[in-house]
């Protein structure tokens, strides 16, 4: 089978079950999930190529939602209230040594990015007890789809925040 060149969309979906007590044999755990690789993100799909202008790129978003992070079991530091749908998407293409993520908000926020590989990189606060801001550095970032979540500390709640993405190491929360 002859295969023409076209971009490949995949979707992984993280999920997690709760059990509690029902009454009837037939009735489903409740599922959590979190939309990884798909096509739309609540603050929009951003193209960036490395060395892009302005430096650093920024957006404005609402996060937040009801989906416990730290119930999904993706690794340490990833905790917060986030919606299923990515807060923003960053399609990164080029060679950088360096692809930051920070999150500038008026409350306590955490990050959560799925990275192309599909591994998860999250924080809560950049620098403990100084600012409750988060950041992740990816080194060599590879090209590719980066799903982001900024998570509140509390269920369902939504606050301001600005994501910031640059690939210089004097920017910061």
């Amino acid at each position: 089978m002859a295969v023409a060149s076209a971009a490949l969309t995949c979707a992984l979906v993280v999920a997690t079950c709760v059990q509690g007590p029902t009454s009837d044999a037939h009735a489903q755990a409740p599922t959590t999930r979190l939309t990884v690789g798909g096509g739309r993100a609540r603050s929009g799909v951003h193209p960036l190529r490395a060395a892009f202008t302005p430096d650093p790129f920024s957006t404005a978003t609402r996060p937040g939602g009801a989906i416990h992070v730290a119930d999904l079991r993706l690794g340490a530091g990833c905790r917060g209230y986030v919606a299923a749908e990515p807060d923003a998407i960053v399609r990164f293409s080029g060679s950088a040594p360096l692809l930051r993520f920070f999150v500038r908000a008026a409350t306590d926020v955490t990050l959560v990015i799925a990275d192309p590989s599909g591994r998860f990189l999250c924080n809560d606060d950049a620098i403990p007890g100084r600012t409750t801001n988060a950041m992740v550095d990816v080194f060599a970032p590879r090209p590719g789809q980066y799903d982001v979540w900024i998570g509140a500390h509390a269920p369902s709640t939504q606050v301001d925040a600005t994501l910031f993405v640059t690939g210089s190491r004097d920017q910061r929360p």
